[in-house]
């Protein structure tokens, strides 16, 4: 019994790259915030891309080590109780 996808399949692997894709992304903005002076009209868009990137950022960590992979254990765990039965 398969409830999700899971992350050895395609999706999974989809899954890895826009992960990769927006921690690269969060990383480049960051350092060229902290590297380069923004122009004064230009802040309000850096900041908000910023925290944009930070909160979706924050998304992937969570994906990958909090709330989905114990949700992935869990779903393991139905599967061999259901393949007993």
């Amino acid at each position: 019994m398969r409830v999700g996808p899971s992350r050895q399949s395609g999706e999974g692997r989809g899954a890895r790259s826009r992960s990769s894709l927006i921690l690269v992304g969060f990383a480049a903005m960051l350092w060229l915030v902290v590297r380069e002076e923004v122009p004064a009209n230009q802040r309000d868009m850096v900041t908000l891309l910023l925290g944009t990137l930070a909160e979706m950022a924050s998304s992937v960590v969570a994906y990958w080590v909090g709330s989905s992979s114990g949700s992935m254990q869990k779903n393991a765990a139905m599967e061999r109780a259901f393949a007993q039965i």
